[in-house]
């Protein structure tokens, strides 16, 4: 019977988590649009997709690249916009995500307590464009930034 009286409120959780993640402006597919964005470290990439779609409390990614050598690759990620950091496996750095507005989150990568990568993620308000930006400093300490506009399929 106990059991009971927390399942309802659980399973409802989920749902309200889910259907607050499926309004979020960035679900949907998006494709660089690499005549727009600007690496001011590091090669462009051929092409770009990402699709973000909802999961569980927040995001997931597949993130689709064909390099600049012309080498696709493909990887997913979680997006939970919480603030609380966590650990990237096999690896002395960890990230915190968070949601700034409606249409703004930022990504902080840190090794330790040393942030050293921000990305922003901004969805303009007729939801047709994202903006990414890039900077600060990769595990070498050389400065990085990129700004990445990408068209909603």
């Amino acid at each position: 019977m106990h059991a009971k009286k927390f399942l309802l409120p659980l399973a409802l959780l989920i749902v309200a988590g889910s259907l607050r993640a499926a309004d979020d402006p960035l679900v949907g597919t998006w494709d660089l649009n690499v005549a727009k964005s600007k690496y001011n470290s590091g090669q462009a990439p051929q092409r770009q997709t990402l699709q973000f779609e909802p999961f569980g409390t927040g995001l997931k990614l597949t993130n689709q690249v064909v390099n600049s050598l012309g080498k696709p690759t493909s990887f997913p990620s979680i997006y939970v916009f919480d603030g609380q950091d966590y650990g990237i496996p096999y690896t002395p750095f960890s990230f915190a995500n968070r949601r700034i507005d409606a249409n703004t989150t930022e990504r902080v990568i840190k090794k330790g307590a040393n942030a050293m990568v921000t990305t922003r993620r901004l969805v303009s308000k007729d939801g047709k464009t994202l903006t990414i930006t890039h900077s600060g400093k990769n595990s070498e300490g050389i400065d990085v930034s990129a700004t990445l506009v990408y068209n909603k399929q």
